[in-house]
């Protein structure tokens, strides 16, 4: 068995017996790590459609956690309508 996979396999184990710190900032690792992964090979217009894309979602998902289904909904209209007006790709 290759060495790598016997080593994935193992941890993967041991995380199941013995639950692995994770560090609190693992969020903003990811996050960071892919925004520069997208800088690096997305056009200007695609980072900024992205952007408004998010932060719409992000506005529609806390009015669904408070309860305002109507703002969530607006919000989720307005990502749905971004993500169709924007020319961006797989």
């Amino acid at each position: 068995m290759n060495k790598k996979l016997q080593k994935i396999f193992q941890s993967y184990l041991l995380g199941r017996v013995q639950l692995i710190a994770i560090n609190e900032n693992i969020e903003a690792i990811i996050h960071k790590k892919n925004l520069t992964t997208m800088m690096a090979h997305l056009p200007l217009e695609h980072l900024i459609s992205i952007k408004k894309i998010r932060n719409v979602g992000q506005a529609g998902l806390t009015a669904l956690f408070q309860g305002k289904l109507l703002d969530a909904k607006r919000a989720y209209i307005t990502a749905n309508d971004i993500i169709k007006s924007s020319q961006l790709n797989h």
